[in-house]
């Protein structure tokens, strides 16, 4: 019951962030398409959730595409803000093939394993991040609160942290504790409410009047 609930307010969330994202694009307000971002996350979950009750099949594998995602976004998103990344893009296109050898191909069955590399690339770059914004602090007019990647970065590094967390027990508990399984269930679902209020948090940032979004590497 609990677990119902929190999905339900996930899917609000989604819907609240894809709607926001995309009045603000269209009012003419550029949020380094987050929009499209979002849009995404939000067609490939309406598909696994109605796929079951509508056309009574399993579409969870189709879960990888948000593991490309994950690479591809939070790779274009720290190339947005930093600009010097060489060593994160052939980090980034490693981890995209081994999603794409690795990955079953089967619209029911899911590859942990894709998830597992898509969250440790996302740390690496979450982690980079934070040092560059850090590093810079000292000669920087901007507080860390209004810098973009703060906002992205923690939601992301804590999102991806807490679903290896999640995934990893799964290989030893997913049938001797189901108890504990369904302990983590709910606990990750916390976990994706607290990232999409972040979001919503970091698109707050993205306003009318800002014509050029600065990059701490050249302040």
């Amino acid at each position: 019951m609990a677990l119902d609930l929190l999905i339900h307010l996930y899917y609000t969330i989604l819907i609240i962030l894809v709607a926001l994202s995309v009045v603000k694009y269209t009012a003419g307000i550029e949020n380094n398409y987050l929009y499209l971002n979002f849009v995404i996350i939000f067609l490939i979950e309406c598909i696994v959730y109605f796929s079951v009750p509508v056309f009574n099949k399993n579409f969870t594998g189709l879960y990888f595409l948000l593991d490309l995602l994950n690479v591809i976004y939070v790779y274009y998103f720290f190339q947005v803000h930093f600009k010097q990344s060489k060593v994160l893009l052939f980090y980034g296109i490693a981890s995209i093939g081994m999603i794409l050898l690795f990955n079953k191909y089967s619209f029911s069955q899911y590859s942990d394993f894709c998830g597992i590399v898509s969250c440790f690339y996302v740390i690496t770059v979450c982690l980079t991040g934070f040092y560059l914004i850090v590093q810079n602090a000292s000669h920087s007019t901007k507080n860390i609160q209004d810098i973009p990647f703060f906002w992205f970065g923690l939601a992301m590094l804590v999102w991806s942290i807490m679903y290896l967390f999640r995934t990893i027990p799964r290989f030893y508990f997913q049938d001797q504790d189901k108890e504990f399984m369904q302990s983590l269930r709910i606990f990750f679902a916390c976990i994706n409410l607290l990232t999409y209020v972040v979001f919503l948090k970091l698109l707050s940032l993205y306003k009318k009047e800002w014509l050029h979004f600065y990059t701490l590497i050249n302040q």
